[in-house]
């Protein structure tokens, strides 16, 4: 269980942004404003957009969480004292590290969740 309520934390911002992110896209760039009428092409582009926006809300918590799950012999005392000393210890820059690799992992995972969710909502 450790390490849950980071998990916990991580994940509320990274839906409260993923969905709405969605929508956004959805609204702007199908050709009616519906999901449904959107091209292949800009489902896929959608997908990788959300997944992107989702992990840039949710990355820093997402650093803490792995950290603090990771460090030998309870090394903090908590997720708070995780947090506080890696700041101390490595800046503001702690919580940005391995933004890109998670980001360019991020966009074809996300990509295609619409796509395969539209499919199995309609066929299945």
């Amino acid at each position: 269980m450790r390490g849950l309520s980071m998990t916990l934390a991580r994940d509320i911002p990274l839906f409260a942004a993923y969905f709405p992110a969605w929508q956004f896209f959805v609204l702007y760039f199908s050709p009616t404003g519906k999901e449904a009428d959107m091209p292949m092409h800009m489902t896929l582009v959608g997908g990788a957009f959300t997944g992107i926006v989702a992990w840039a809300v949710s990355y820093p918590f997402d650093v803490i969480k792995i950290r603090y799950q990771a460090a030998r012999d309870h090394a903090y005392k908590n997720v708070w004292d995780c947090a506080v000393r890696s700041f101390r210890m490595e800046g503001w820059e702690v919580f940005t590290r391995g933004f890109l690799p998670c980001t360019l992992r991020a966009i074809p995972t996300n990509a295609f969740t619409y796509p395969v969710y539209s499919f199995f909502k309609t066929n299945v």
